[in-house]
């Protein structure tokens, strides 16, 4: 859906390069629209995809912060393009930002992208705030800890396994396939 709403745009713009009438720039802006929307209705999945509950509000934001940061630096783009070499180059020079970006998307997106993914953890000693109903913190208590969730030094041995994949303080980065 995401790249058909990329290249929707893109051909969109395209179409504006030889200046259609009122009815076809409605017809266009509709078309940009509708792109729009193909792409950011899978973008939400992706984001829940790719966090977990309690940073889900967070990445959401980002995502908001980003796309409208993108839409300030098109607008901006487009209206000065408009203004200095004028309308049909301007459409000619999005259309072609809007293909580039179609295709870097296709290139960066993998074509197979599993939920499930497995991958190895390398033995670590590491400390951070947790409480023991987490199953990667199972451990003696030496009793000094204090109340949970608590910080203490914990060591955790190689493991590989696998489950939905979210990057948190456990998985800092995708693994490599």
């Amino acid at each position: 859906m995401m790249i058909l709403g990329g290249s929707l745009i893109a051909s969109a713009l395209l179409w504006g390069v030889i200046l259609p009438p009122l009815a076809g720039l409605l017809v266009i802006w509709f078309l940009l629209g509708a792109g729009w929307s193909l792409i950011q209705t899978p973008a939400a999945r992706v984001v829940t995809r790719s966090t977990t509950p309690s940073d889900r509000a967070a990445y959401f934001s980002a995502n908001f912060a980003l796309s409208h940061g993108a839409w300030f630096i098109g607008y901006s783009l487009a209206g000065w393009l408009g203004a200095n070499i004028g309308l049909s180059q301007t459409f000619a020079i999005l259309a072609c930002l809007a293909f580039l970006m179609t295709l870097w998307a296709l290139k960066l997106w993998p074509t197979n992208d599993p939920v499930v993914i497995e991958h190895t953890h390398p033995a670590l000693s590491h400390d951070h705030p947790h409480t023991h109903k987490d199953p990667h913190h199972h451990h003696t208590h030496e009793g000094w800890e204090g109340p949970e969730p608590h910080v203490h030094e914990h060591r955790h041995k190689e493991t590989q396994h696998a489950h939905p994949f979210v990057i948190d303080t456990h998985h800092v980065k995708w693994p490599q396939r």
